[in-house]
């Protein structure tokens, strides 16, 4: 692939994931991934003859960013388990991964061997933290990574205009609210080993 035309795949996927991380996905349509990578419709198809094809490419670049705060945080987590913990979870929130959902849940992994390959390495990853974040009283011990996702997921997805005008700052809330309830059952699930102990 030409250089110019490899800068044109990677302005189109960067526009992609832009759009996914901060628009309704039902909003979000190849058009206006054309427009905001400043290339022509038919430049758009010519990389990605599918809506199908573009969804991979996000799906890959975003779990590659994963992947990155995975390792950060689990090369730091045991220094200081709360508030590394902390910090990777309201990135998710800061960044807007919620288009993640469709790379690791929908059907286009099963049909690409490199974003199936992808998503196994960054689950596994995650599961590394998740075994740093239990014993510390972070999360359940039961909480894996599919789990984390649906409900992190849901809570930092992109949200229609109306609803950020009514009631603005919802999302921080509720993770806020996300962090506690996990904190809380872990120190049930805490609490009934000690007892079980005694």
């Amino acid at each position: 692939m030409r250089s110019d035309a490899k800068i044109r795949r990677e302005r189109i996927i960067d526009a992609a994931c832009d759009l996914l991380r901060t628009t309704p996905e039902s909003l979000v349509t190849l058009e206006s991934v054309a427009a905001r990578a400043d290339v022509g419709i038919a430049t758009l198809y010519r990389n990605f003859p599918t809506r199908s094809d573009l969804d991979v490419a996000c799906g890959l670049r975003l779990l590659s960013i994963l992947g990155e705060r995975i390792e950060k945080t689990r090369t730091l987590i045991d220094a200081d388990p709360k508030t590394h913990w902390d910090h990777f979870v309201w990135g998710l929130l800061d960044y807007g991964v919620g288009p993640l959902v469709n790379a690791i849940t929908a059907e286009h992994w099963h049909n690409d061997p490199e974003l199936a390959a992808k998503r196994e390495e960054t689950i596994e990853a995650f599961q590394s933290v998740l075994d740093k974040a239990a014993p510390a009283g972070l999360v359940p011990q039961g909480l894996d990574p599919l789990d984390f996702a649906a409900e992190v997921f849901v809570v930092t997805r992109p949200l229609d205009g109306k609803l950020v005008q009514h009631a603005p700052g919802v999302q921080r809330r509720l993770l806020g609210r996300l962090l506690t309830a996990w904190r809380c059952e872990s120190e049930h699930e805490l609490a009934g080993l000690s007892d079980a102990a005694v």
